[in-house]
């Protein structure tokens, strides 16, 4: 899920996350057993929390498993929407939802929203040797939705 702190006048302030009851919120999470995007190192999201349970990837969506985490990785927390990010700007390539969407569609996954399941399949498929749709450079002020 993704928060992002408002004042009493209800305006967002997305540079928020460091006040100290936003602090003590986000520890609060923790302690309940969520991961903040805001720790990550490869993309950091501080809007996002997600709940980890069993290590993420081990839930199961329609019967089978999404995102198993890889030999070694153990229940080290994943994110396949980070990952297929990560990818992405690893080959210099536009990671962000619109250009995914394009090169999901150009690799047959039609109707694209960035669902785990859409996710995982793209990235296989990328990292399988399919052709990306755009070879632009990734602009570092855009973000994965």
């Amino acid at each position: 899920m993704d928060f992002v702190p408002v004042n009493s006048k209800g305006e967002t302030l997305w540079k928020g996350y460091g006040a100290a009851d936003v602090k003590k919120a986000i520890k609060e999470a923790k302690r309940l057993g969520f991961e903040w995007g805001g720790d990550w190192k490869s993309f950091i999201d501080k809007p996002h929390l997600q709940f980890i349970y069993k290590g993420y990837g081990t839930d199961t969506f329609n019967g089978s498993n999404v995102d198993t985490p890889s030999k070694g990785e153990g229940t080290k927390p994943s994110n396949i929407a980070t990952r297929i990010v990560d990818y992405l700007k690893s080959k210099g390539i536009d990671s962000s939802f619109s250009n995914r969407k394009k090169i999901a569609q150009q690799d047959g996954i039609n109707n694209y929203k960035g669902t785990p399941e859409q996710n995982t399949s793209l990235l296989k498929k990328l990292q399988s040797g399919a052709k990306p749709a755009q070879q632009s450079k990734a602009n570092p002020s855009q973000r994965a939705i």
